[in-house]
């Protein structure tokens, strides 16, 4: 409410809106009118975004060389072309998040996280999870799980003929790597992870901030009606969702933009790819906002069970980073920092500069936001940062280094997409990413 009744969202008290309407003799006012119009009649709750349309998929954005090596009915593995002439011995895998799609990591080249690391000379795959309709309602965490990540993994190892991967993921994708952990070692696997990257995720949900505010019992009553009744949630209700949390930045600034100044924004990679959303189905998020961000049961001992395996991160005795955000608004840092306590194994923390995405999205060419680091691993999060050190740039290089060590000086040839026993199916992005 108080972010709404700023006079900067009314035309008469904001004066770059005033001095646009004199200048233009209403012109402005008209243009917003017809905007407003238009996206009332689209019936999504949003305010559209209006910007030129720059980009175009596999063209300008994800645009990285590769080719889909696998496909079932939850995802498709992107495995990236090689920019070296030799890479090191362990693929990496990389765990995008359901909401929205994979290209994050996949921006224009000069912002691609995922270009960066074949330059970096790694054998690359990432999942691109499907965008799922109805028929995919019944589709729970068991089944991103088995069907996902270790499908992904069997793909992977037929792919290169290596046994262990190096697993790095992003938000909700952290939390489903940190649940295949605990399944893989469990079920005696834990030797096909030789180490694990959690980026921006949760693995304690007892303090989620202003997403409290969804978790109420009434609240997901109603949710899990809305989800009965379509078999999945619809992407424009979870990005009205995030714009919610993120208001002045993704609902009123567009409102003054497109509204009241009658203007076009500036074309943006990020705020293009967050308008291309994704679908969650109805089994996965019941089973999600009950078990994981309701009951908070991801972090005791046989709290989740998968496949039969009851779930105990204190087992887990594989190598973690985790990598957290100064300001981000829907993994907060403390809360990720809390979570480093429920391995069983050796961890290390960095704290990247800037928000949930601006902060993951940080190429060392950009030398912006900064980052900290500390070996010691106090139990307060303040504590730590206390006494950590901040570095210029990004926080990517020295993560780098992390995996390095651990890979030792194992190269092997480069390998090209579909040289191995999988064959290339589609060129990169691959079809799942294209589905509205």
């Amino acid at each position: 409410l108080t972010a709404a009744l700023s006079p900067a969202n009314f035309a008469h008290t904001n004066p770059v809106v005033v001095r646009k309407t004199i200048e233009s003799g209403g012109l402005n006012l008209l243009t917003g009118l017809s905007n407003v119009l238009e996206d009332v009649a689209k019936g999504q709750g949003l305010v559209g975004r209006r910007a030129p349309n720059d980009f175009e998929l596999g063209v300008n954005i994800a645009a990285t060389p590769g080719a889909v090596v696998f496909r079932n009915d939850l995802l498709e593995l992107i495995q990236y072309a090689p920019t070296t002439e030799t890479v090191y011995r362990r693929p990496l895998l990389f765990i995008p998040p359901l909401v929205n799609k994979y290209y994050l990591f996949d921006l224009t080249p000069k912002a691609s996280y995922l270009k960066w690391l074949v330059d970096q000379g790694h054998t690359v795959f990432v999942v691109s999870w499907a965008n799922p309709d109805e028929t995919q309602a019944g589709k729970g965490m068991e089944a991103y799980v088995v069907d996902g990540i270790v499908a992904a993994m069997d793909a992977v190892q037929k792919a290169t003929g290596e046994t262990d991967v190096d697993l790095v993921s992003y938000c909700l994708g952290g939390t489903l790597t940190a649940m295949t952990l605990a399944y893989l070692t469990g079920k005696g696997q834990a030797d096909r992870v030789a180490s694990a990257t959690l980026i921006a995720s949760l693995v304690d949900f007892g303090d989620i901030g202003e997403w409290s505010v969804f978790t109420a019992e009434e609240d997901l009553k109603a949710f899990h009606r809305y989800l009965d009744g379509k078999g999945y949630v619809e992407a424009h209700d979870l990005a009205r969702l995030f714009s919610t949390v993120r208001a002045n930045d993704l609902i009123w600034s567009s409102v003054v933009t497109h509204y009241l100044l009658g203007d076009e924004a500036r074309a943006s990679d990020l705020l293009w790819w967050f308008d291309d959303g994704a679908r969650i189905p109805a089994a996965f998020l019941k089973d999600y906002s009950t078990q994981v961000l309701k009951a908070n049961r991801l972090k005791d001992a046989g709290g989740i069970t998968i496949d039969g395996v009851a779930l105990d991160l204190k087992a887990i005795k594989t190598p973690v980073m985790i990598v957290a955000l100064k300001d981000d608004h829907v993994s907060a840092w403390k809360a990720t920092y809390a979570g480093r306590d429920y391995f069983g194994g050796p961890t290390r923390f960095i704290l990247g500069g800037s928000g949930h995405n601006a902060g993951m999205i940080n190429p060392p060419a950009a030398n912006k936001h900064g980052y900290w680091t500390h070996d010691a691993a106090p139990a307060d999060a303040e504590t730590w940062l206390a006494g950590a050190e901040q570095k210029p740039g990004s926080w990517w290089p020295e993560w780098q280094g992390w995996l390095d060590a651990a890979a030792t000086d194992e190269k092997v040839k480069a390998r090209k997409p579909g040289s191995g026993k999988l064959k290339a199916l589609d060129a990169a992005p691959g079809t799942y990413v294209r589905v509205k």
